[in-house]
C-alpha cells in the first residue's frame, strides 16, 4: 500500500466516465503507469526536449517528476489557483458538425 504525505487525507473515490478512478499516492516509486497524451507550446515542447537530451533522461520522466513534485508542494485549490494564474483553461476536443 502506498503512502500518504503527513497530513494528507486518503485518496477520495470520484467517477470518471463510469470507471471508478482512484488517485495515486504520491511516493515515489510507482507500482503501475498510465498512458497520457497532453499538447504544450511549442516553446514548453522544445525545452522539454532539450533537457531530455543535455541530461540524457525521459522526457516522461521529466514530466512525471516535475507534476509529482507540483503537486506534493500544494494542495488542489492553491493548486487551481496558481495554473488559472498562469493561463490553464478547461480544454476540451470540439464536436466537428
Amino acid at each position: 500500500m502506498a503512502r500518504r504525505l503527513p497530513g494528507t487525507l486518503p485518496a477520495k473515490t470520484r467517477t470518471v466516465r463510469r470507471a471508478v478512478f482512484v488517485p495515486p499516492a504520491i511516493d515515489g516509486a510507482a507500482s503501475s503507469t498510465v498512458k497520457l497524451s497532453v499538447n504544450v507550446s511549442e516553446e514548453v515542447g522544445l525545452r522539454l526536449r532539450h533537457v531530455a537530451f543535455e541530461q540524457r533522461l525521459s522526457e516522461s520522466s521529466i514530466v512525471e517528476v516535475a507534476l509529482a513534485m507540483l503537486f506534493r508542494r500544494n494542495d488542489a485549490a492553491t493548486l487551481g489557483a496558481l495554473l488559472r494564474q498562469h493561463g490553464a483553461t478547461l480544454r476540451r476536443k470540439r464536436k466537428r458538425s
